[in-house]
């Protein structure tokens, strides 16, 4: 997989804005592993570690936000841009910040996950017997929790939503059948 230099798509990212141009983009996302097609209408640049784009993405009907490393392809529109009036973000805060609207996951960590609280906005973490945590958490994307859920090994999982639950545990599966298959010690 090949990305676009991220000065070029900072170049067209900066001109779609100043000339109030609609953008589509060919983007990765490594929560799905997959590259996806979008028209959006970007709003502001900005960095926090990397350099991003805060765009109303047409596709979801949502403000996103793009990391323009990810972008594997960029193509400056025709349409104008016109987002929806919008607050701006105070990203004083950091980067992730969940809305109330996004829905609720429960992880429950061992004592050596509880880096989990420190790393990951949370609305709640409750002590555990066991010195662990509860941790009560909104994502817009679930399913990216399954990578957590991987990195935790045995030091946590996913409580609910059941589906999600179920969704990780089926990933760890696969990755240990990965590890058993043909030609494996």
């Amino acid at each position: 997989m090949t990305f676009e230099s991220e000065g070029g798509v900072f170049a067209e990212v900066d001109r779609a804005i100043s000339e109030r141009r609609r953008l589509w983009l060919r983007y990765y996302s490594p929560a799905r592993d997959e590259l996806t097609e979008r028209e959006v209408d970007p709003i502001r640049l900005f960095a926090v570690g990397h350099t991003y784009m805060e765009a109303w993405c047409r596709h979801s009907e949502a403000r996103r936000t793009f990391r323009l490393d990810r972008v594997a392809e960029i193509r400056l529109l025709d349409e104008p841009s016109v987002p929806p009036e919008i607050e701006l973000r105070d990203l004083s805060e950091g980067l992730v910040q969940p809305s109330a609207d996004d829905p609720e996951v429960v992880v429950e960590v061992g004592p050596g996950g509880r880096w989990v609280a420190e790393y990951y906005p949370h609305d709640s973490a409750e002590e555990l017997p066991d010195g662990g945590l509860r941790i009560t958490l909104r994502t817009p994307e679930p399913a990216s929790l399954r990578r957590l859920a991987l990195r935790l090994g045995g030091d946590g999982h996913i409580v609910s939503p059941p589906e999600l639950a179920a969704s990780a545990r089926e990933a760890a599966r696969e990755a240990l059948a990965a590890y058993e298959g043909p030609g494996q010690v």
